[in-house]
């Protein structure tokens, strides 16, 4: 039997080939406003990484003490950006909801939700798909403001909410919750980030150009490119079809998204968001009818098969 100590190291390792990611704000070109952003520079992982499945809401991170305006209608569009780890794109249902400050514990007042196979970090909402490339190489433009690691790029995704406006909180946290189904649909990865907000909208029911709460000066030095785009919407919800782009946009805001059947292999036909172990200890997503790239699981542990589950874990 391996010693605690080593187990809980593969464990750590295993999180390697792990989705990452939080919601980021709600303009691309500003500094992110989620809880803790201030981690962004000095404990990015903090902001990004799972969380234990009884873990406390919104991360247990505390409220930021300057809320971000947002224009919130039922069936008028809203735009947030999520920011995710290059490479880590994988299925998985999300939600994004308003909570109460100050209690967090009562029900929430959901506004939109994946549950398809995709989720919210597939495309067409990520514009990018599994490429473990640079940041600075795959999204130059759509780097998250002061991120010092060159790994995440962000994405902006439209969706129209539909909520009883009367239910709204006097406090109202907008909560981001991910459910990461590439390593097991049973046991999925949990994410989860909040924003602090205060709503309120104008005649047109057209959200509002946002000023992002003041952040704390940083010592570290932010990446060259860490230019982000002005881009409002490019995707829609659950209907997954294109959305317009604010005419304040430019083609070269963000990456174009690639045609996803070009990054995927083609061998054999099978169901999205299916699972399988590969004979070298990795393992492989459907995606689009056909098998993607092997990713491989961490050092000293294989890919194991259970039913329609796999998990990277001790051969």
């Amino acid at each position: 039997m391996l010693p605690v100590a080593a187990f809980l190291a593969a464990s750590l390792l295993a999180r390697s080939v792990d989705a990452h990611g939080f919601v980021y704000g709600f303009d691309a070109s500003a500094p992110g406003v989620t809880r803790n952003i201030e981690a962004l520079d000095t404990d990015i992982d903090s902001l990004r990484n799972p969380e234990p499945k009884d873990g406390p809401i919104c991360r247990g991170a505390a409220r930021s003490g300057t809320e971000t305006p947002l224009s919130l209608k039922s069936g008028e569009p809203v735009t947030i950006i999520l920011a995710l780890s290059v490479g880590a794109q994988h299925v998985g249902p999300c939600q994004v909801d308003i909570l109460d400050a100050d209690d967090l514990s009562a029900p929430a007042i959901p506004l939109t939700s994946i549950d398809g196979p995709n989720g919210c970090a597939r495309p067409p909402i990520a514009q990018f798909d599994t490429d473990k490339s640079p940041a600075s190489g795959q999204c130059p433009k759509a780097i998250p403001q002061n991120l010092v690691t060159d790994d995440m790029c962000l994405h902006p995704w439209t969706f129209t909410p539909s909520f009883d406006a009367s239910q709204l909180p006097a406090s109202p946290v907008l909560r981001w919750k991910w459910q990461a189904t590439h390593i097991s649909v049973t046991d999925p990865e949990l994410y989860e980030s909040c924003i602090d907000v205060s709503i309120g909208g104008d005649a047109t029911g057209t959200p509002a150009k946002l000023s992002p709460r003041p952040r704390k000066s940083v010592t570290a030095e932010p990446t060259a490119t860490t230019a982000a785009p002005d881009a409002e919407s490019t995707t829609t919800d659950a209907e997954h079809t294109t959305a317009a782009v604010e005419p304040s946009s430019t083609a070269d805001d963000l990456e174009p998204t690639p045609t996803p059947e070009a990054s995927f292999s083609s061998s054999s036909s099978c169901t999205s968001g299916q699972f399988r172990c590969t004979t070298d200890g990795g393992f492989q997503e459907c995606v689009f009818g056909a098998w993607d790239a092997a990713m491989p699981c961490a050092a000293g542990t294989k890919c194991q098969q259970t039913g329609t589950s796999i998990a990277c874990g001790w051969p």
